[in-house]
């Protein structure tokens, strides 16, 4: 046993330096990815932080406001250099304080944002969830509507301004898609710092608002043009939903009238049984509902003979002797 003891004496510490080496290269390998995973997530608190700023800066704008209208009115009636009248002082706090709310509301909305990346990191379980490959994904389908205005021979043909850069909205469109095609990663898997992914991701927020406000007015002038139908009225074409429930509530009153008649028939059955043969007089009955025609509606009541009184009388007088 003394040469194995001298050896794990001399050899003891390949095992620990092995672990820390396999643990540093995971960490190097899988940093770009985890990288990736969180940048959504450093460019919403980033953003906070940007928020937090423009906050501190209204408020200090308000009291600053608030100050000169002070010194406005000890002096009412005097015109001072650099000081604003008291109607001017009060606008500038008017001002101010809109600024202050904005910037408040702004900061809350920041804020859920964290909240939002932060699900997203979470939930991200594959190699498309990235922040990066939404963002792509969010760009590429702007650019396959667009193309199918610059493709289809039909939708070329009714929509001519969405070709037509001379056109004001069709020529922002095409400024905002080009400013995202700069600001554009190559995949998924580019590094990018948060400020870079905020820059596109506003580029593609901004081609997606002026393409829909494009494609909106391209649409009202095909319309108005005859090119397309026009769009129906909401008034005149009434909801599947309640389409199929007027179409229940029909049936249902048929099968309910259907059913009334059918008692009705079955009590007349009964009481002509229970009615004595001999007697002269014939059992008035009521006459039977009309089965229910489509769509609920009854069919008028069709007209039927008494039944045959049974034996047939004879139309000979009878002798009595």
């Amino acid at each position: 046993m003394d040469p194995w003891l001298e050896l794990l004496g001399a050899w003891w510490w390949v095992g620990p330096t092995a672990i820390g080496l396999g643990a540093v290269g995971y960490g190097v390998i899988s940093a770009p990815r985890r990288r990736a995973r969180r940048l959504e997530l450093d460019a919403a608190r980033q953003e906070v932080g940007t928020a937090y700023n423009a906050l501190i800066a209204a408020r200090a704008h308000e009291r600053e406001a608030k100050a000169r209208l002070q010194a406005a009115q000890t002096q009412p009636g005097v015109v001072v250099p650099g000081l604003p009248s008291v109607a001017q002082a009060r606008g500038e706090l008017q001002a101010a304080k809109a600024e202050h709310r904005t910037a408040t509301l702004t900061l809350r909305a920041k804020r859920s944002g964290v909240k939002s990346a932060r699900a997203h990191l979470h939930a991200a379980t594959g190699e498309t969830e990235l922040p990066v490959a939404r963002l792509l994904r969010r760009h590429d389908s702007v650019t396959a509507r667009w193309m199918e205005y610059e493709t289809d021979v039909a939708k070329r043909i009714a929509f001519p301004q969405m070709s037509d850069a001379r056109h004001p909205l069709t020529g922002t469109f095409l400024t905002m898609q080009q400013q995202a095609l700069e600001l554009r990663p190559e995949s998924a898997r580019t590094r990018m710092t948060p400020e870079q992914f905020l820059r596109y991701r506003d580029a593609v927020a901004a081609v997606e608002t002026s393409f829909a406000a494009a494609e909106q007015d391209a649409w009202r002038e095909a319309r108005a043009s005859g090119a397309v139908p026009p769009a129906p009225e909401r008034d005149q074409v009434a909801p599947w939903a309640t389409v199929a429930q007027q179409v229940v509530s029909l049936s249902a009153e048929a099968i309910a009238q259907a059913a009334e008649a059918a008692a009705d028939a079955l009590a007349n059955r009964s009481r002509a049984a229970s009615a004595p043969s001999g007697s002269g007089e014939r059992a008035q009955r009521p006459a039977p509902k009309a089965p229910p025609g489509p769509a609920g509606q009854s069919r008028p009541a069709e007209s039927r003979s008494e039944p045959p009184t049974w034996p047939v009388p004879s139309r000979s007088p009878r002798s009595d002797g």
